[in-house]
């Protein structure tokens, strides 16, 4: 990412730095105007003065000069202003061409960054929560929590990430589940999330609190689901007493 940004800064600064050279040209070029312009009124108020100055072949020489210096600066200043050389011009939009590829590809390193710190944060929230989980079911006769309510209290605190718990959900199962059942779902989050390369992930808490994220090209995970949600034909059979 360093090297993105690295090469998007000296491509800005190749972009700038004939332009700054022109507009040094041109403000030399109308400081040269001006002086020519003093000098030259000066020389024709002593040509117009012929009574008390005599003027010799070689000023008048050197007036002349002044005078074709002066049309030359000005017909240079008049190009530049007028427009950049085709050459410096093409020059100009390969650079600025580059330095859009540059920050294209420094947008999407930001944005890949800030997804995987998303899923970082996810996964670590929904362990906790698969945790406060299990303590519950420890403290109620092995039965999982229905509600995020019902382990507020064992939570103590913020989730990583300042997640909110309004951004996961109790997974529906036609019957209770238990811990015994670690391949089924206990809550997910509620909306898929869509990653930088295009595809969708889920994160998912299961009954034994391990936690799963799966990925998807569309934001429907309902078939996959179906497979770790319970039904009542999938009830477990009742254990034999001795």
């Amino acid at each position: 990412m360093k090297s993105k940004i690295i090469i998007g800064t000296i491509a800005t600064a190749a972009l700038t730095t004939p332009l700054v050279m022109q507009q040094q040209t041109l403000a030399s070029l109308r400081a040269e105007d001006r002086q020519l312009q003093r000098t030259n009124s000066s020389e024709t108020r002593n040509v117009t003065d012929t009574d008390r100055t005599k003027i010799s072949a070689q000023e008048l020489a050197q007036l002349r000069r002044d005078r074709e210096e002066l049309g030359r600066l000005r017909a240079e200043a008049t190009r530049l202003q007028n427009g950049i050389d085709p050459n410096v011009r093409q020059e100009l939009s390969a650079l600025q061409q580059q330095i859009e590829k540059a920050r294209a590809s420094a947008d999407y390193i930001q944005t890949e960054m800030a997804a995987m710190q998303l899923r970082e944060d996810t996964v670590k929230a929904m362990q906790q929560l698969g945790l406060a989980a299990r303590i519950y079911a420890t403290d109620n006769s092995d039965k999982l929590p229905l509600t995020f309510d019902a382990i507020t209290n064992i939570l103590g605190g913020a989730l990583p990430g300042k997640l909110e718990l309004d951004k996961f959900e109790f997974v529906k199962h036609a019957r209770e589940v238990s811990e015994a059942e670690p391949q089924m779902l206990l809550f997910r989050e509620k909306e898929a999330r869509h990653l930088p390369d295009g595809s969708w992930a889920r994160s998912y808490t299961f009954c034994d609190g391990h936690v799963e994220e799966k990925t998807l090209p569309e934001p429907n995970f309902d078939e996959w689901e179906k497979e770790f949600i319970a039904h009542e034909s999938t009830k477990p059979q009742a254990s034999l007493q001795p």
